[in-house]
């Protein structure tokens, strides 16, 4: 589950390099990632939302890693705006683990035939 979910996550990241497409793929890409680890994997009902949780918490590596450096890279920026800069990675996180989890159930169910 968590190769299926790895791959999910690196087909998420796939999505946001091309230039200007990133700004529609990118936010498609977790439900294109979890579409493909749950097709890969089979997952339905549970195993859908393991693989969400999981993809999301790949992605939430990246913006632990920038949260860390936080103090370095905003340091410019007002306590309340890194705050919101915060908030925003934790939001993200949770559209990327909720979109992973529907496109893993909808793989899931298209992968079992």
């Amino acid at each position: 589950m968590v190769k299926s979910a790895f791959i999910g996550f690196l087909v998420a990241l796939a999505m946001l390099l091309p230039p200007i497409l990133h700004f529609v793929t990118g936010p498609l890409g977790p439900f294109v990632g979890g579409w493909v680890a749950g097709s890969r994997y089979g997952a339905g009902g549970k195993r859908a939302l393991a693989l969400g949780l999981l993809i999301g918490m790949f992605m939430g590596v990246p913006f632990v890693v920038f949260l860390a450096t936080d103090a370095l890279l905003l340091h410019w920026l007002s306590p309340g705006a890194r705050a919101a800069v915060g908030a925003a990675a934790l939001v993200a996180v949770a559209y990327a683990s909720f979109m992973a989890g529907l496109g893993a159930a909808i793989g899931g169910r298209s992968g079992k035939h």
